[in-house]
């Protein structure tokens, strides 16, 4: 029995995060400060800062992310074009099911919410200490989705059975199927979303290195004396406090804060983590320096990132093609 004429999210994105991590840059997906013009973005200048707070800089209240604040985020998406990009997909998936009689409802992307907690740096939103200690946020469960019958993932796959285990014998090639008359694209509607959106615009060498400048220049700049000093000073201001650690990331990583609740010497320790973090500016020397080494390894991979963000501007002229002809539908 088919669910036409129903009204079906399509499809749920699910993006695990860990509690302890280096945040990757997502050439694909995350978001990030990119020029929204199409020239291709040169140096950027590594003496990173972080404005005041203040009535006519409210933004400026929250934390902003380390991440997204590196030289590298220039070859990757803002927010805004990560909702685009998700919104013409859906746009696409949408108006190919609806060719099947199958009703279908893409998720509002919200630009503007808050992004997942940033702990490249180690904890550093008071907020989050306060309430959360060393805990990721805790996030609003989704809505329980509608299932999915076997027309609606016919159409969304060319299979009803998209997941096989692992293992799992290849059948041998078949018709592609039809429903209704109508014959399914090759992969479903979500393949012929995806070649339309992201497959002609992958740049995998391209992303590979900008992957490796990440973790590289992380792991560089933990070494840089100007980082390890700042350690130094941030231990010391934990140690009057009446808390012993080396670095943050061992605050992070204490065994007896691992557990599923979140325990008031957690919470203080965590209080006391940020508050050294911001009195000896470990986030900002760290930044810096990171900044430095990202800028380094930039020059010397400077013609595949420029392509890489060239790929970039394409797929978001090709999204912004896909939200004009689907706008209204």
């Amino acid at each position: 029995m088919g669910l036409h004429g129903n009204v079906l999210p399509v499809p749920v994105r699910m993006i695990p995060v860990l509690r302890i991590m280096l945040p990757a840059l997502s050439l694909i997906s995350m978001s990030a400060c990119t020029p929204e013009s199409g020239s291709v973005p040169r140096e950027t200048t590594s003496s990173a800062s972080v404005a005041p707070a203040s009535p006519e800089n409210p933004a400026a209240r929250e934390t902003p992310s380390p991440t997204f604040s590196l030289p590298l985020a220039a070859y990757s998406f803002t927010a805004a074009q990560h909702a685009r990009i998700s919104t013409a997909e859906d746009a696409l998936i949408n108006a190919c099911v609806r060719r099947f009689g199958i009703v279908a409802q893409a998720p509002v992307y919200d630009a503007s919410a808050q992004q997942p907690s940033d702990r490249r740096y180690g904890l550093i939103r008071r907020r989050e200490a306060e309430v959360e200690g060393y805990h990721l946020p805790i996030r609003k469960t989704p809505e329980k989705r509608t299932r999915i019958d076997d027309d609606l993932m016919l159409v969304l796959h060319g299979t009803t059975t998209p997941y096989a285990p692992a293992g799992t014998a290849t059948p041998p090639p078949s018709p592609l199927p039809v429903l209704h008359g109508r014959q399914i694209p090759k992969g479903g509607c979500t393949k012929e979303a995806n070649d339309r959106i992201h497959a002609p615009f992958a740049y995998p060498d391209g992303s590979e290195i900008a992957s490796l400048i990440n973790s590289r220049a992380n792991r560089e700049s933990t070494q840089d004396a100007r980082v390890r000093a700042v350690f130094a000073r941030w231990s010391s201001c934990m140690k009057s406090s009446g808390f012993s650690y080396a670095t943050p990331m061992d605050a992070m990583a204490d065994h007896r804060f691992l557990g599923p609740a979140v325990s008031t010497s957690e919470k203080r320790t965590a209080v006391a983590d940020v508050t050294c973090k911001e009195s000896v500016r470990l986030p900002q020397v760290w930044l810096s320096v990171e900044s430095e080494k990202q800028q380094s390894l930039i020059r010397q991979h400077r013609e595949t990132l420029d392509k890489l963000y060239l790929m970039h501007q394409r797929k978001m002229k090709a999204v912004d093609d896909v939200l004009a002809t689907t706008a209204g539908h």
